[in-house]
């Protein structure tokens, strides 16, 4: 089965890799490459949705998607937990809506058929692995993707195991010039999962809070932002324990370290249903024994 495409954000970095994945593989196919002058209901009749814009643009794209039940992927930074909440109660209140209501068709934009695993990362520990040929839900989810990378994705989990261990951590994130926001996704995802898993020990300490050179306060942990001229992006999560201090590093030196978490997480995306954050689920790294401390 082909799974078609529409890329909102094509002539970006991250669209013109995915179109160029797409022309490369076979259970993908192109249905639509929008820019910032597209209109989009060019998404109607797409199987998933990839949002590679900017974070002002994000959130009406998604709203379009969820209104309409097409699977989106959604690759573009700004995601906060508080905003992901959102929406999950908009698909949980949509799917609903469904349930009562199961010949009702929403807007113009209609799922179509999902593919198989295809080659690339197995589906592990996921409801879509070993699915073949089944239709999607109506229903369509949502993958919220702070980072493409599989060794971002391992980092933020060892990061998230980490954290029970140590009181004291800091995040320092460098991307390149153009790179539109900060902190980036990546540093406010490793963030948030570092604060869930100390919700059963305790808060990070975190000195100086108010000293603007501190960094950004994200659930209580400070992450530093540099933009600079020949960086592509590395994010460096520093532990600080008694006499001893625990780093991991990622570094990305191209973009086809994006390339493996791209088409899993398309391929993925529609027989997933409801609200994903990350890829950890789809890789079969569960957070959930983390964040309980176990």
């Amino acid at each position: 089965m082909v799974i078609r495409v529409a890329v909102v954000g094509a002539t970006g970095r991250m669209g013109r890799l995915a179109l160029s994945l797409i022309a490369e593989s076979d259970d993908l196919v192109l249905h639509a490459a929008l820019d910032s002058r597209s209109k989009l209901t060019e998404c109607a009749g797409a199987d998933v949705v990839l949002d590679v814009t900017h974070p002002s643009a994000s959130g009406e794209i998604v709203d379009y998607a969820v209104a309409r039940g097409i699977p989106i992927v959604v690759g573009t930074s700004g995601w906060s937990e508080e905003r992901i909440a959102r929406v999950r109660v908009q698909v949980a209140v949509r799917d609903s809506h469904w349930d009562t209501t199961p010949d009702a068709v929403v807007g113009d934009g209609m799922a179509g058929d999902a593919a198989s695993g295809a080659d690339g990362a197995e589906l592990r520990g996921h409801p879509s692995h070993g699915v073949t040929g089944e239709g999607p839900e109506r229903s369509g989810g949502v993958i919220f993707v702070p980072n493409f990378s599989l060794g971002s994705v391992v980092g933020t989990v060892l990061a998230a195991y980490a954290a029970r261990f140590f009181d004291s951590v800091e995040i320092v994130e460098s991307h390149h010039a153009g790179k539109a926001d900060s902190p980036s996704g990546t540093a406010v995802r490793t963030a948030e999962r570092i604060a869930a898993t100390r919700e059963a020990v305790g808060p990070i300490s975190a000195p100086h809070p108010e000293q603007r050179a501190r960094g950004e306060l994200v659930s209580g942990v400070p992450i530093h932002s540099m933009r600079l001229a020949g960086v592509d992006a590395e994010q460096r999560i520093v532990f600080g324990g008694v006499g001893e201090t625990l780093t991991f590093v990622h570094t990305t030196v191209s973009s086809v370290a994006y390339r493996a978490g791209l088409l899993l997480a398309l391929r993925a995306a529609p027989v997933t249903p409801g609200v994903m954050v990350g890829l950890e689920t789809l890789l079969g790294l569960d957070l959930s024994g983390v964040d309980e401390g176990l």
